[in-house]
């Protein structure tokens, strides 16, 4: 069983990155990680998504 704490330390690690091509014309894209199950589940759970 996990407490809060390391539950809130599971979800701070779903990250958003910029990434920036450098070809001409192409806009730079953000790319968020795939969540865990675990990640999933407490978002389901609170009704929300990463």
């Amino acid at each position: 069983m996990n407490s809060l704490s390391t539950l809130i330390d599971d979800l701070a690690t779903i990250i958003r990155n910029t990434a920036a091509p450098r070809l001409p014309g192409t806009e730079p894209l953000q790319v968020t990680v795939r969540p865990t199950p675990l990640q999933r589940a407490a978002f389901k759970f609170l009704g929300d998504r990463p």
